[in-house]
């Protein structure tokens, strides 16, 4: 009889991800390629552009994981169904009325939110990845490694690819120069998923699954809060009283030195907190990972 944690895993490895999870992961996505410079305007002046583009935020993993495995890299055209949310997400963040998807969007929790749900696809993404790799080349590591990094964290390459098209490429920030922290997480899950699939961690894959998506949520909302926290810090201006108040001034930063001190304090303490909250998960899921590899052996 599976045990209550057994059950747990196993049911939060069968949760879909259509069509909230997927809906969360279009609307990060899109969000970041709305804060691009000349994003806007282009959307306004090409929108057939703009939803190319958005398509290749949205489903620049899947794309470039077909292109590795030789498969039709539109292949994702066929699901009309994620197509046309995708599409929908894109056409409200750039030009609802009012702009109210953004300014909602600007709201801390709802970007933790969104942020953290988008995480959860990439666990799918890359154990997908792994699965369809295996299925081509039998317990090829290489291959599995790279389809579930490129499924997991391709989108970014594409989108340098895209822009490289455009003539707005940069050599600073192209991703195979430079790898970011969600590209270097996800090239360790796929190769954590791909001793696993091969059996050479002895773990089974939906408590897999279940570590590695509370790691990536985990961490993933530490760094943005931080992002937050430094943003907040490092900016020139407070609130007072319900008005924002420029500190360009000497005396008027002296004068609202104390509500900055405050300001400064509580995001300290709020980055200490989640900096102690994140060692404590990481330290649990090894201990508890530890914990399942030592009782499977004989």
């Amino acid at each position: 009889m599976a045990s209550a944690w057994d059950e747990l895993t196993l049911a939060f490895s069968r949760t879909s991800m259509f069509p909230f999870f997927d809906v969360a992961h279009y609307l990060v996505s899109l969000m970041a390629m709305r804060h691009q410079p000349g994003a806007e305007a282009v959307a306004l002046k090409n929108p057939l552009s703009s939803w190319f583009t958005a398509m290749l935020h949205c489903f620049g993993g899947g794309i470039l994981s077909c292109i590795l495995l030789a498969e039709p890299p539109l292949r994702f055209l066929a699901d009309y169904t994620n197509v046309l949310l995708a599409t929908s997400i894109w056409y409200v963040v750039f030009f609802c009325p009012c702009d109210l998807v953004f300014q909602g969007y600007s709201f801390l929790p709802v970007q933790l939110l969104a942020a953290g749900m988008k995480e959860v696809t990439r666990t799918w993404k890359i154990v997908g990845g792994v699965t369809d790799a295996n299925s081509y080349y039998k317990n090829g590591w290489i291959v599995m490694i790279a389809v579930g990094w490129a499924r997991g964290a391709g989108g970014s390459i594409v989108t340098n690819f895209e822009q490289l098209v455009k003539g707005s490429w940069k050599p600073e920030t192209e991703e195979w120069l430079k790898l970011s922290y969600p590209a270097k997480v996800t090239l360790l899950g796929s190769a954590v998923f791909t001793l696993q699939h091969t059996k050479y961690l002895s773990i089974s894959k939906h408590n897999l699954m279940f570590f590695y998506t509370i790691f990536l949520v985990s961490t993933k909302l530490v760094l943005r809060i931080h992002w937050v926290g430094y943003s907040l810090a490092g900016s020139n201006s407070c609130h007072h009283v319900g008005r924002k108040v420029k500190l360009n001034h000497p005396l008027m930063a002296l004068v609202h030195l104390p509500q900055s001190l405050q300001l400064m304090l509580q995001i300290k303490l709020k980055r200490n907190t989640l900096r102690r909250l994140s060692k404590f998960t990481c330290a649990v899921i090894t201990l508890k990972l530890l914990d399942m590899i030592s009782s499977s052996r004989p």
